[in-house]
């Protein structure tokens, strides 16, 4: 490889030693810094090379995905009448990036439906729900049907005063049937009968309420479906009892749905020995009563004319003891209405990405927590809302205001101001894996490189050329200094060298060796033409001059 230019080389011979030993003393240097400045080195020069590239090429346009299909599944499409159950949706592709539902149903009356779509039975029969996705309007429709609980198939009875079990009680006294060990658990008494074998020593009611006579022993059938049971009961006359004279029921006239209260009982001035009351509720679909007296308000389906309108239920209540003193009470139950709410999430999303708006409201336990979003520029971000929570998702950079409205009361808003960024010129991914392509292809490789660069001319320069020995020394050379400066890690706190960094150096000092090999044999193929080039037209000229 003896080239025209050589000797012009040689003369460089000591720069190039010198450049070579330097930048062998740098890549040393840079390995016996801390894992932490050297993490800070390639960050640095990668942000540096990204903000160089941003000038150039534009930052990337959002991929907005949208829906293809969707599915609709349910636990059970049978649900009892009175509760409710989630309907769950699945959209394709998993990666959609707005995959907020609006929920619809053919008849609410039978089946109503939330707007994170949940399911409430309101009354016996069949229902279509509909899932329509907001962008691209795909929909799915999945139907439901109300239907009453099963009914009882066995049970075991007990007498009962208040909560204790008992087999006797006094002359003028009650206790009370209760049915336990239910099958199934959620069954329904349908045509529950109680009868007396022994009336003229205890009777019962219709409610199970035996009622002491005389003295003696009595026998109480309780008949369910094709089953009987049996429950003896002892009635003593060896105690005085005071029976009630009067009653009335003290306590709230009125309720919230969610929000249990206690009625009390008030026999006046005096209180009798039994003091067991029978409540009664005119309709258990506004509120139910147990025979404590707690109230328990239930949330009332609602029609159009009058959504949230209060409703009223009269209580009635009996004394046991003596069923003919009655008292009434009429309670009013309403909803819980929100008296504000507010709003939280991030303040800020990307452009092609969403974010959830939670909403707490006050006070917490509002009856219907349904909220109406809007969005003050759907070309910036659109917003919609998946039940419990609202989606803000963004679809260009700018700044947008999402309102949001209860439902339950159109005064009663909030508010978020959002701003939607552009997307990062890199991804997070993209940008781990270019910090790694910085650390490995600059920090390793590329130093690497022009040290073969250096060794090459080095060599070339310094070692005699008649059997070429230069390039087989520098590979040697090269090589040992690549995974010397490697082995200096062991020294730098927080770092480890990797044969895979080994590899990286000696790739780079041997890719330049490569590198100067085909320039030079460019180089002398493009000199030895152009002198080949001149001699012929020497020749030719010689040629002319002759003739």
């Amino acid at each position: 490889m003896n080239l025209p230019f050589q000797s012009k080389l040689r003369q460089f011979r000591v720069v190039f030693l010198s450049l070579f030993i330097m930048n062998n003393i740098f890549i040393s240097g840079n390995s016996l810094v801390s894992g932490s400045e050297s993490s800070d080195l390639s960050t640095n020069l990668s942000n540096v090379i990204i903000e160089i590239a941003k000038l150039v090429i534009p930052n990337p346009e959002p991929e907005i995905i949208a829906p293809e299909s969707i599915s609709l599944a349910i636990s059970n499409p049978n649900i009892y009448i009175g509760t409710s159950n989630r309907i769950t949706p699945t959209i394709l592709p998993a990666n959609t990036t707005d995959k907020s539902i609006v929920w619809t149903t053919s008849d609410a009356s039978i089946v109503d439906v939330t707007s994170g779509g949940i399911a409430i039975a309101r009354h016996f029969g069949t229902a279509t729900i509909t899932a329509t996705t907001i962008v691209s309007t795909v929909k799915q429709t999945i139907t439901l049907t109300v239907i009453d609980y099963p009914d009882i198939t066995d049970f075991n009875i007990d007498a009962k005063v208040f909560d204790d079990v008992v087999t006797s009680i006094q002359v003028g006294t009650s206790a009370k049937i209760r049915l336990s060990n239910i099958t199934p658990s959620n069954g329904k008494a349908t045509g529950l009968t109680f009868t007396s074998l022994h009336p003229s020593i205890a009777t019962v009611n219709t409610d199970g309420v035996i009622l002491g006579v005389q003295a003696g022993e009595a026998t109480i059938e309780v008949t369910l479906g094709a089953k009987t049971k049996i429950l003896t009961i002892t009635i003593l006359d060896d105690q005085p009892v005071i029976a009630p004279e009067s009653l009335a029921i003290g306590g709230p006239n009125s309720g919230f749905v969610g929000r249990p209260f206690q009625l009390e009982p008030e026999f006046g001035e005096t209180t009798p020995t039994d003091t067991q009351v029978t409540f009664k509720s005119s309709n258990p679909s506004f509120a139910t009563v147990n025979d404590r007296g707690i109230i328990t308000p239930v949330n009332f389906a609602t029609q159009n004319y009058d959504a949230y309108q209060p409703k009223t239920v009269t209580i009635t209540a009996y004394a046991n003891a003596k069923p003919s003193i009655i008292a009434t009470r009429i309670i009013t139950i309403d909803k819980v209405f929100p008296v504000s709410f507010t709003l939280a999430s991030s303040t800020a999303v990307q452009a092609g990405k969403a974010i959830n708006l939670t909403p707490t409201f006050n006070p917490s336990d509002v009856t219907d927590k349904q909220i109406v979003y809007t969005s003050s520029d759907n070309a910036i971000a659109t917003v919609s809302s998946a039940g419990d929570y609202g989606v803000v998702v963004g679809l260009q950079p700018g700044t947008v205001t999402i309102t949001a409205t209860s439902v339950m009361d159109a005064t009663v808003q909030a508010s978020r101001v959002i701003e939607i960024t552009p997307l990062p010129f890199l991804s997070p991914e993209q940008l781990e894996q270019f910090m790694m392509f910085v650390r490995k292809g600059i920090g390793h490789f590329s130093l690497n490189f022009i040290n073969g660069i250096f060794g090459f001319l080095t060599f070339y320069t310094w070692i005699p050329q008649g059997k070429k020995r230069f390039l087989l020394i520098s590979v040697v050379v090269g090589s040992i200094l690549a995974t010397f400066a490697e082995s200096l890690q062991f020294f730098a706190p927080g770092r480890t060298p990797t044969w895979d960094d080994v590899i990286y150096n000696v790739s780079g000092y041997l890719a330049a060796q490569l590198f100067m090999v085909a320039l030079f044999w460019i180089l002398a193929t493009f000199i030895a033409r152009q002198k080949s080039r001149k001699n012929m037209n020497e020749k030719h000229r010689r040629k002319s001059v002759k003739s």
